[in-house]
């Protein structure tokens, strides 16, 4: 039986998998565009937060980064949303939390990385 042999190719091999079309990318970027869908449902009235504006669902979003590692990004620009998503204390001492961005995460699966 004779031997295999399998030449790889760094640079096309680190294309295939870092790439922006690669299928690495493409998945993240569907798992992103599911976890901002649900995020925006989480976030559009209880047991979520209210909606006056629809400011913080619009600041929902995500993007995919290509560097060492292929990374999804989910989160959203609103400044008061990580009031709202960790909770904060009024002046009463209460602590009012209505999560939209883990849940969504974590129905979908996901891990949640650094949430600063």
């Amino acid at each position: 039986m004779p031997d295999a042999f399998v030449r790889t190719y760094p640079a096309a091999l680190d294309a295939l998998l870092r790439s922006p079309g690669s299928n690495v990318a493409k998945q993240l970027a569907r798992f992103g565009t599911q976890v901002e869908t649900q995020a925006k449902q989480n976030a559009s009235g209880r047991p979520g937060p209210n909606v006056d504006t629809g400011n913080l669902r619009a600041s929902i979003g995500w993007r995919v980064e290509v560097h060492e590692e292929v990374e999804l990004y989910v989160g959203f620009g609103a400044y008061y949303g990580r009031y709202l998503e960790l909770g904060w204390t009024t002046q009463t001492g209460r602590f009012v939390q209505y999560p939209f961005m883990r849940p969504a995460i974590e129905s979908l699966g996901g891990q949640i990385g650094d949430f600063s």
